[in-house]
């Protein structure tokens, strides 16, 4: 008997998919476009959020379901300004925290009551009553604790004072927070119904790796070591080239490694061998090649991922990264044909 999408991706968290590899699709912004939404309509309400969600299940059957509206939800909840637009993405436009003392006046918003939060568990909430255990569902927390405090303080403004050892005691309180804000909403996502959850670190592209090993992991590790159940899995999105901290972002407890094409195959097979403990979401390009490519790009791209990183057991299929709201979509039809006929 054939396994369905939640059974497949619960296998290829446990080193377990070898044969039917699963496909994720983490297309808010595809989904919202798919089904004729403009961004400033469609990424406020949880009906609408969940409508697109929903018909792109129903029309492309990929296993696991990536829940979202943006990267800055949170940063709205908290009391950031946020620009929505038709066709872009939501994004900061006025911060809370050009004083880091002022972390002093925030506090944790209730997930439940705060707007964009409470939209996107409605939509998790309708995903989880309208499919049940067919899919794996995956309601994200939003950015982890150092990509929110970039997008509170402003990288610069923060990264400025990360250098002055006398804001170190204010930079500790400002990453707890940041904690405290994104583990209320992951187990909100949990109460919702859904089977895991996703933050968005900021990596190694503004600081050195001996930086995030001091900084952002152990934030990482506190957030998951909240989280996780047995029940509930935790992961831990990055993009870019994180080939020097990839043994880091495993010690951090995360059942899956979110990644893009940018950390090079063969160095997460390597990792993946030697650790034994993550899985891997990704790694299809999200730049070029799904919103620019021909089918048999896709294709072709997309076999290549499963043929070296799917012998571990531990690969989940998709777009790297926030699959574009240009992407064909014949070409998502070819990433998913590539994963199935590979299984078969």
């Amino acid at each position: 008997m054939a396994k369905n999408g939640l059974e497949r991706t619960l296998d290829a968290l446990s080193g377990k998919a070898t044969k039917d590899i699963p496909v994720a699709l983490h297309n808010f912004l595809f989904a919202a476009k798919y089904i004729g939404l403009d961004f400033n309509e469609g990424l406020k309400k949880g009906e609408l959020l969940a409508e697109a969600q929903l018909t792109v299940f129903r029309d492309f059957g990929h296993d696991c379901l990536q829940m979202e509206n943006g990267v800055a939800a949170m940063a709205e909840a908290i009391g950031c300004k946020i620009r929505y637009s038709e066709e872009q993405p939501p994004h900061v436009e006025k911060r809370v925290l050009d004083n880091l003392l002022n972390i002093a006046n925030l506090s944790i918003p209730d997930p439940e009551r705060t707007f964009p939060l409470s939209e996107n568990l409605k939509c998790t909430r309708i995903i989880v009553r309208e499919i049940g255990a067919r899919a794996f569902v995956m309601g994200r927390a939003d950015q982890g604790p150092m990509a929110l405090a970039y997008a509170l303080a402003g990288p610069e403004n923060f990264l400025t004072n990360l250098m002055d050892p006398k804001m170190h005691p204010v930079i500790s309180k400002i990453l707890q927070f940041c904690t405290d804000c994104t583990t209320a909403y992951a187990l909100a996502q949990k109460r919702a119904g859904a089977h895991g959850t996703s933050i968005g670190g900021a990596g190694t592209s503004l600081i050195s790796p001996k930086m995030y090993r001091e900084w952002e992991l152990p934030y990482e590790k506190k957030w998951i070591h909240a989280v996780q159940k047995p029940n509930f899995k935790a992961f831990l999105h990055i993009c870019e080239d994180e080939t020097l901290i990839l043994h880091e972002m495993i010690s951090s407890g995360a059942d899956c490694l979110e990644l893009d094409p940018g950390t090079p195959y063969e160095n997460v097979r390597r990792v993946l061998e030697e650790e034994k403990h993550s899985a891997v979401l990704g790694m299809v390009d999200v730049k070029r090649v799904l919103p620019f490519g021909t089918e048999k790009e896709v294709f072709d791209a997309t076999r290549e991922a499963i043929k070296v990183i799917s012998p571990t057991g531990r690969l989940i299929v998709g777009p790297g990264c926030a699959l574009p709201a240009n992407t064909p979509p014949e070409n998502v039809h070819a990433l998913i044909e590539a994963a199935r006929s590979y299984s078969k």
